[in-house]
């Protein structure tokens, strides 16, 4: 600058942290978990991948199925709609499985 400083400094900044990892180098975390209403579901879809998340109740009948886009998203899971207790969420990427995580709803939730 005009004073002869000079200051060079370097942030690395990652959109997600505190998740799980799968071999394809995809991140997700769902939160929060234990629910009371909706959950939601962060991703980081990398190298301009697609996928699907698909959630169910324990006995395999589909309450949602969204469509995910590559990079940094946030979808929420309408889960306060539903009347399972618990739901698996499975996460689909180029057709492969790639993660699956219960989530409990409690009981203030369910019509």
């Amino acid at each position: 600058d005009t004073f002869g400083c000079s200051i060079i400094d370097t942030a690395i900044v990652s959109c997600i942290t505190g998740v799980t990892e799968n071999n394809m180098g995809i991140e997700f975390k769902i939160y929060p978990n234990p629910t009371n209403g909706d959950f939601i579901v962060e991703y980081d879809l990398k190298d301009n991948k697609t996928g699907i998340i698909k959630a169910s109740d324990t006995e395999g009948r589909i309450l949602s199925e969204q469509q995910l886009k590559s990079g940094c998203n946030q979808i929420i899971m309408p889960a306060s709609t539903w009347s399972s207790q618990l739901i698996l969420c499975k996460v689909f990427v180029e057709g492969i499985q790639v993660f699956v995580e219960k989530v409990v709803i409690t009981d203030s939730t369910l019509h």
